[in-house]
Parts: structure tokens; C-alpha cells; sequence
């Protein structure tokens, strides 16, 4: 079922895009980020991972807004297309429009997907470089906890005392 939109509507249509497209720009700034947190995990430059840090909160933000202006535009949208059971996505949505303006939804939201796909591999592996560098840092603790214990010495009446925890030995003899 194809409908005919009226100016305001596609006014709506357009503005969809637009945040579909500023959503796109936004993402490739946070893979931007997210390689230069990587690179800084890589080089471990922890003032360097700050900073892209901080930045990638600052575009996840925007992101948040932008998406919130998104929703907004879509169930308009499908509001004046007469989509009020469910939810309001880009493939239902571009069912419901003519073809040169379902196709250039759809395509702005393919090129978005496939941003995200990059976003979702780049999360994967700086995830796998800041576990290796906390199980890095966790067995250097626990190596030099080692050092700083006492080794354990044992009594003439075989009890073991090291540190805080107690033992006996059971063979009657060393």
C-alpha cells in the first residue's frame, strides 16, 4: 500500500533522513574515537585514552538527543501513513512511500547499518584488549601480593602459620 504524502509529511520524510544521515556522520566520529581509544590501550597512553574517552561520551550524547529526534520523525511519519500498531521501522515505513522516497530511506538506513556493524567490531576488540590488559594488570597484583607474603614456617608442633590463615602438617615427619 503506497500513500501520497503531503508537504508536511514529507517535510517530515526529509527531516527524517537528515537525522538518519547526521546519525551516520555522528557514528563514524565514535569509530574515529573508539580507534584512537584503541591505539592508546595499544600504546597504554592512559591520558590519551582519556581523552577519546571523554570525547566518545560527548558524541554518545549527541547520539542520544539525535535518536530521540529520530524516533519523534518516524512515528509521525507513520502516524500520517496510518502505522499506529507497532513499531515504526524504516522497512515498514518504506512500504508505506512511494518508490524514490523508499528507496532513499531505505538506503540512508542500510549505510547507517552498516556503520554500526563497524562500531559493533570495533567495541568487540578494544572489549578484548581492555580484559588482556586488566588480566595483565590482575596477575601483576596478585604476583607481587606473593612477594609480600612471608613464606610459610612451620612450628616443632607442626602447625604452619602464614599470614592470617593456620594449617597443620599430617605427616609425622619433614
Amino acid at each position: 500500500m503506497v500513500n501520497q504524502l503531503t508537504n508536511d509529511h514529507h517535510d517530515t520524510l526529509d527531516r527524517l533522513i537528515l537525522y538518519l544521515e547526521e546519525a551516520d556522520q555522528l557514528y563514524h566520529s565514535l569509530l574515529d574515537a573508539l580507534e584512537r581509544e584503541k591505539a592508546a590501550l595499544a600504546s597504554a597512553n592512559l591520558p590519551e585514552f582519556m581523552v577519546a574517552s571523554e570525547h566518545k561520551g560527548t558524541i554518545l550524547n549527541h547520539l542520544q538527543e539525535l535518536e530521540r529526534r529520530r524516533m519523534r520523525q518516524a512515528s509521525q511519519l507513520g502516524d500520517a501513513l496510518g502505522l499506529t500498531d507497532g513499531r515504526v521501522t524504516l522497512r515498514r515505513l518504506a512500504r508505506y512511500l512511494e518508490g524514490k522516497d523508499a528507496a532513499k530511506l531505505l538506503s540512508s538506513g542500510e549505510k547507517l547499518a552498516k556503520t554500526l556493524a563497524r562500531i559493533r567490531e570495533s567495541n568487540r576488540v578494544n572489549r578484548r584488549l581492555i580484559n588482556g590488559s586488566l588480566g595483565f594488570v590482575r596477575d601483576s597484583l596478585q604476583m607481587l601480593q606473593n612477594f609480600k607474603r612471608p613464606s610459610p614456617t612451620y612450628h616443632s608442633n607442626g602447625q604452619m602459620t602464614h599470614g592470617t590463615c593456620r594449617g597443620t602438617i599430617l605427616a609425622g615427619e619433614i
